[in-house]
């Protein structure tokens, strides 16, 4: 199964379309317990996302055994490093504490894979930041070094590093950035181990609202459209509603490994899961889609330049 657990709404509200809230501790037991039920692999999470590395770690414990992989991100280290003075020890000591209180939260030695939260971060005081997690890897800390991008040029300098093998990226069905950077994928995947995880494949719950200022909020002046071409989606490729529809995009993409997917309620993740067991779209439903899809600005399809509320 694809479907990867997205642990950012577990310890805080995430999410434009948010209804609900973060979960407490007895739901997040339950999404996962779901989640292990259904034989997902991954849980992906972060340290910069309120309380989700404990809230996940209190709930893998309190389940028991399950042999699923986790994926946690460091602080965003440019803010702290500049606010330092770019003093290279304190950025070197910001990594390992960062790392040392991802272990803690989530109550694991070794963690599967370690991802930069900015692609910005890597180039951080020369090689740094990878001369770290390179002593990590081979100390058993952690078992792949990563990188979250947010454009297909960030992920083409990732893509450059050899010692990259997990990425993160957004995916969704109107994000026509990344054609041009699949060749590259694939090439890259034929020389070393390549993990790509898609996140955004509702963009942040954007695709689910029927609220004007949700959509103004995201740059977009007529949301309703955009809504009414998703719908219109859904029903041409006969699927379950809009979550179906983008989830079978992104299951359909034979470059993307799992699709980050997160929830707030039992209920949601029962969703996520039943649709994540339909067809994936078909070669032809691909070529319509690509052919009619609305354009989305990077100022649309980049959550980070949206206006706050």
């Amino acid at each position: 199964m694809k479907l990867v657990v997205g642990g950012a709404q577990f310890g805080a509200p995430y999410g434009i379309a948010n209804a609900t809230g973060a979960p407490v501790p007895e739901t997040v037991c339950r999404i996962l317990c779901l989640a292990r039920d259904s034989g997902v692999g991954w849980i992906d999470t972060a340290r910069a996302y309120p309380g989700s590395e404990e809230a996940i770690g209190t709930a893998l414990e309190a389940i028991g055994r399950w042999p699923v992989k986790l994926a946690t991100k460091l602080l965003p280290l440019r803010l702290t490093h500049e606010g330092s003075g770019r003093d290279a020890s304190k950025l070197a000591d910001l990594v390992r504490s960062s790392l040392t209180e991802s272990r803690r939260s989530l109550k694991r030695h070794r963690l599967d894979a370690v991802l930069l939260h900015r692609w910005e971060d890597y180039r951080l005081e020369g090689s740094l930041v990878a001369d770290i997690m390179h002593s990590e890897l081979e100390a058993g800390g952690i078992s792949a070094f990563g990188v979250s991008v947010q454009s297909p040029e960030e992920l083409l300098q990732a893509l450059s590093e050899d010692c990259v093998r997990h990425i993160q990226l957004p995916v969704n069905i109107l994000d026509h950035r990344w054609d041009r950077a699949l060749p590259e994928v694939q090439r890259i995947r034929k020389q070393r181990p390549l993990t790509i995880h898609g996140r955004s494949s509702l963009l942040q719950g954007l695709f689910l609202s029927d609220k004007p200022d949700h959509w103004h909020r995201a740059h977009v002046a007529n949301g309703g459209n955009v809504r009414s071409w998703l719908l219109s989606e859904v029903r041409a490729g006969r699927r379950r509603n809009v979550q179906d529809l983008c989830l079978a995009w992104g299951r359909a993409q034979d470059w993307v490994d799992g699709l980050v997917v997160g929830a707030e309620t039992v209920d949601q993740m029962r969703e996520n899961l039943q649709n994540c067991r339909t067809a994936p779209l078909t070669s032809g439903d691909l070529v319509r889609i690509r052919a009619g899809r609305p354009h989305l600005g990077t100022e649309t399809l980049d959550p980070a330049r949206w206006l706050r509320a």
